[in-house]
């Protein structure tokens, strides 16, 4: 009897409603909750203070690419509004989107895009516009610039900016130092492995496991923040070492225990993903690598490999290449070779193949 109730009461705007909703769930402690909230009012709402909300939450999780996926759309639709232009600016910054960050930042009518410009041309080295770094406003704002890039994974540009505010200002109150990351580079792993890993290496193909684990290993350099993803990280950890490695498994050999479709670690921010037999641990591949792309940075590249059709492995699971390309664009990867391999590494037909390897991109925009 009460069905219509509901269309005899002023509709309330949603905005005000999702934004008490997600403080309720906030002040409750759940914040997975409160952004959950937020992400789903905003598919109808593109106000800028909703926008920006979205975009500062995302920002206090370490996700600058959910930030910009939050604001793109309130400025898109041409709102007027200064922050959220600014705050687009630093998302791409720390996304390593600098040519967006820059023409986001030619003109700057607040200090927070004048900081934002500091810090891109002090990380490409351009000769940067003055700042006054004694006040109080301006070094304040620094600092809290600096720590959000600390929190998005970006201890480098977060460092380099802290070096060259103290050069300039001594005296300038931005806070501790952060770490200062190893610096990036070439690497080349060990060319006489590939006996030993054949003697660690538990399962089958490992004359093709090494080579396409070697190769990988040669992409990264030396620093460069990587996650290794596979059951088994004990051989392939000293291939891959020579990064800023966190190895996630699914036995108690990873420094992480994790299902293919939960990874537990923080977005946006690893340079690389070496996955091995790992979308074949969990019960949806195109899941698993949603996961592995909400890991990665802008142009982040993941190295893969997976059982193919003649694989013998215990995993029932078996991936055609045509299935693993297909399950990385649906994850939102730009895919940049897929290869089939026999067990001993050899070049062979799509439906011979006892390994499939792929190596694909994540592309922010």
């Amino acid at each position: 009897m009460f069905a219509g109730s509901h269309r005899l009461r002023p509709a309330e705007p949603l905005e005000p409603v999702a934004d008490a909703f997600a403080d309720a769930l906030i002040h409750a402690g759940d914040g997975p909750a409160a952004a959950e909230a937020l992400a789903l009012a905003g598919r109808h709402v593109t106000g800028p203070h909703f926008a920006l909300r979205r975009g500062e939450r995302a920002l206090a999780r370490g996700d600058a690419a959910a930030a910009l996926e939050a604001m793109i759309p309130a400025w898109e639709a041409g709102w007027d509004e200064p922050e959220l232009g600014a705050r687009l600016a630093f998302a791409s910054l720390a996304l390593g989107l600098y040519d967006v960050a820059g023409t986001l930042t030619d003109e700057a009518p607040l200090l927070s895009h004048r900081l934002v410009r500091w810090l891109l041309d002090v990380w490409e080295g351009d000769p940067p516009q003055p700042l006054d770094l004694a006040r109080a406003e301006v070094a304040w704002g620094l600092r809290a610039m600096l720590q959000q890039l600390v929190r998005c994974g970006r201890d480098d540009l977060a460092a380099r900016g802290h070096l060259a505010a103290k050069a300039a200002c001594p005296e300038a109150r931005v806070g501790p130092p952060p770490p200062v990351p190893p610096e990036a580079r070439p690497f080349s792993p060990p060319l006489d492995g590939r006996a030993a890993f054949r003697a660690a290496w538990t399962g089958p193909a490992a004359d093709a496991v090494f080579s396409w684990a070697w190769s990988a290993g040669r992409q990264v350099l030396s620093g460069e923040r990587t996650l290794l993803l596979t059951p088994e990280p004990g051989p392939l950890r000293p291939l891959v070492a020579h990064g800023r490695l966190v190895c996630v498994g699914s036995a108690h050999d990873g420094d992480v225990i994790a299902d293919p479709e939960a990874l537990p670690v923080a977005p946006s921010r690893w340079l690389h993903a070496v996955a091995a037999l790992w979308l074949e641990q969990g019960l949806s591949p195109v899941e698993a690598l949603r996961q592995i792309t909400a890991a990665l940075t802008h142009e982040g590249q993941l190295h893969l490999l997976c059982a193919g059709p003649r694989a013998d492995w215990p995993t029932p699971l078996r991936l055609s290449p045509a299935m693993v390309e297909r399950a990385c664009r649906r994850a939102g990867l730009a895919v940049l070779g897929v290869a089939a391999r026999s067990a001993d590494g050899r070049p062979v037909a799509p439906e011979e193949a006892a390994v499939v390897l792929l190596h694909a991109e994540r592309r922010v925009i």
